[in-house]
């Protein structure tokens, strides 16, 4: 019901998109000239947000940042869901240009910013295998893997391992990965031989498969062992997982 008074808010009233949670006009008649696109709302450490996070910096968007403090429960307070209804992170609030607006769910997110930059590849096929890699990973992918990284969240607290979750997690993301070994083996990237949102969307999870008990399904894929190491080595995604971006906090 909460969310739904907030989506109901979030139609009536498009201007408010475009202010910060719990902003006023005069506060807002106040602010500085904006000398970013847009403000990120996002938690860095979690996955999803990462994945926006390294597409902005990938694509050389300037942006704000924004921490949600889930240990406060922000994501689920009323100002926050006005801008995400579902309360979840990562958000978008785009200010530049002529139509500001909000963006939620991580991927949409990744796409739009990546407009004009090298990470849409420059060919209708290149775009295409972009976006069946996108829906790989969504569809294929991520869900298999989820409750193995959970376990990892779960065992960082103090809980023991749970070793059906990581072996139902190795057998279900199996068929990707040998369908990546087999593109990879052909081609640098995931749709091509230039980085991509292809590649992108993986390397969040790809973070966590070594602690969480599949990591060694790479020592048998050497090509896509290869394609982490030169994904993960990216300046991009090295600003992702250090946390730099705490320093644009606003």
């Amino acid at each position: 019901r909460r969310v739904c008074r907030a989506f109901a808010s979030f139609r009536r009233s498009p201007s408010i998109l475009a202010l910060e949670p719990a902003q006023t006009m005069a506060e807002l008649a106040n602010k500085p000239a904006v000398t970013t696109r847009g403000t990120l709302y996002a938690m860095h450490t979690t996955s999803c947000s990462r994945r926006a996070i390294c597409a902005l910096v990938e694509a050389g968007v300037p942006f704000d940042y924004r921490p949600i403090d889930f240990a406060k429960r922000e994501q689920k307070e009323l100002a926050f869901l006005e801008i995400q209804p579902f309360g979840k992170v990562p958000a978008w609030v785009e200010r530049g240009g002529s139509d500001p607006f909000t963006l939620f769910e991580s991927r949409a997110i990744m796409r739009h910013v990546a407009d004009g930059s090298p990470l849409l590849p420059a060919t209708a096929k290149g775009r295409a295998l972009m976006d069946q890699w996108t829906s790989i990973e969504y569809s294929n992918f991520t869900p298999p893997f989820m409750p193995a990284y959970y376990d990892q969240l779960r065992r960082s607290l103090g809980a023991a391992p749970n070793l059906e979750a990581q072996a139902q997690a190795r057998e279900g993301i199996t068929p990707t990965l040998d369908l990546m070994e087999h593109t990879l083996a052909e081609s640098a990237f995931l749709a091509g031989e230039s980085f991509s949102c292809a590649d992108l969307t993986f390397l969040p999870l790809f973070e966590y498969l070594e602690v969480s008990g599949c990591g060694q399904l790479l020592e048998s894929r050497p090509a896509v062992a290869a394609w982490w190491a030169r994904c993960s080595a990216r300046e991009s995604w090295q600003y992702c997982v250090s946390g730099r971006v705490a320093e644009r906090a606003v």
